[in-house]
């Protein structure tokens, strides 16, 4: 009897297909085409209107972007204090593992008793190791990157803005309550992501 051909993975798992196809990029492509559509939307509501800036000179300027990133730097040194405590334990550990196998390695490469499958065995538990530490970097910077982004939103949130000071507050009486809440909403998002993204985004 011949064999029956295997089924390939597609045909067996069809949740895991959807999950591939749902990939990062694809989400990150569906997101900013979301963003760019409800601008245009927005933009064509009839009544909307554009906002003018506000008359500032140049010390204003200084002054303005000195607080933002004064309150960034509030932010990140936080996080980094929440996330070492949190984080570094394990990174430690994992470095430690490293510098053991590397020493084992070393012994078994000097010992000339030592097979060359040894030695390289060894050598692939050394990188076996370090690949754990590039993922828990990984993991890591994602993590603090999400932190951040829902800190400096909350931040935003309670009244510290990036958009509003920059403009004529006199703008604001001929707006639409619904293009007044709008424009709330993207002031504490572009705000949030501006103070998430530390000091270093906003002075660069």
């Amino acid at each position: 009897m011949a064999e029956r051909e295997p089924m390939r993975e597609s045909e067996i798992n069809p949740i895991a297909r959807l999950v591939g196809w749902l990939s990062e990029d694809f989400l990150f492509k569906l997101l900013w085409a979301i963003i760019i559509g409800s601008g245009i939307w927005v933009f064509s509501l009839p009544g909307n209107e554009s906002l003018a800036f506000w008359d500032m000179s140049a010390g204003d300027y200084v002054k303005y972007f000195t607080s933002l990133m004064l309150v960034a730097l509030f932010i990140e040194r936080a996080l980094e204090v929440f996330i070492t405590a949190w984080r570094g334990p394990a990174a430690k550990e994992i470095l430690r593992g490293i510098e053991r196998l590397k020493a084992l390695a070393q012994e078994a490469k000097d010992d000339p008793n030592v097979s060359p499958a040894v030695v390289r065995s060894h050598n692939e538990d050394v990188e076996a190791e370090r690949r754990k530490m590039d993922q828990q970097k990984s993991r890591t910077q994602r993590l603090a990157f999400l932190s951040s982004l829902a800190l400096g939103v909350l931040v935003s949130a309670v009244g510290i803005r990036a958009l509003e000071p920059l403009l004529d507050p006199s703008g604001f009486q001929g707006l639409s309550s619904f293009q007044t809440d709008i424009f709330g909403l993207v002031d504490v998002i572009l705000t949030g992501a501006l103070l998430g993204g530390g000091s270093d985004g906003i002075h660069k």
